[in-house]
């Protein structure tokens, strides 16, 4: 998963164009920008290229500081292009937290995490903490999901609706934080079946 953010970047930059000399990048705006524009599907899917330049560049920096790329809150374009997109490693975070990497828990398919908040005891007592309706992705609700989510870092990845988007939530709060969508052409209208499918995997290369 930490792939797509890079990708993303990429496309947002692609669509700047030449940073202007001097021009200055504001993490800030750029969220304010994700959430006027792009929250719903990424990058304004209707119009492409539609964004100012330096909304673009504020874009890119909003979308690397959400993917725990240390950046101050403004910084030159020029530092910005040069910034790695390289995010920070999945962690377990402590006694409260444990990084579930992979379908089944881990490459190993262990299905286990030493998490001891939930026990007999106190099963009965959990609250919905929040809902995430996956009905508007893809071309029709899906009537099942079987998606099992990641959690890294603070952050759960599943997979949603018949065109498989991948979306990342915030897992405090279910506010949702990115979306890709694959383009898969006649390769998902030649499909025996379609559907969002039983999740991901979070695989680590180098850091990338």
């Amino acid at each position: 998963m930490k792939s797509v953010i890079p990708a993303l970047v990429a496309l947002v930059l692609s669509l700047a164009g030449t940073a202007a000399p001097g021009q200055e990048v504001d993490v800030v705006r750029g969220q304010a920008t994700f959430e006027e524009e792009c929250s719903r599907c990424h990058v304004p899917a209707e119009t492409p290229g539609s964004l100012s330049n330096a909304r673009y560049m504020d874009l890119a920096a909003f979308l690397m500081r959400n993917a725990a790329v240390a950046l101050p809150d403004t910084l030159s374009a020029d530092a910005l292009l040069a910034t790695s997109t390289t995010p920070a490693a999945a962690t377990e975070g402590g006694d409260d937290s444990f990084a579930w990497t992979a379908f089944n828990g881990s490459n190993a398919s262990t299905r286990y995490a030493p998490l001891d908040q939930i026990s007999a005891e106190n099963v009965d007592e959990l609250e919905i903490a929040w809902e995430f309706d996956a009905g508007a992705f893809g071309p029709e609700r899906e009537s099942t999901s079987v998606t099992t989510p990641l959690m890294v870092n603070g952050r759960m990845y599943v997979t949603a609706g018949a065109t498989r988007n991948v979306v990342a939530l915030d897992a405090a709060t279910g506010q949702m934080q990115w979306m890709l969508r694959p383009d898969e052409g006649e390769r998902f209208d030649a499909a025996p079946r379609k559907g969002s499918g039983k999740g991901l995997t979070w695989h680590d290369n180098n850091g990338q």
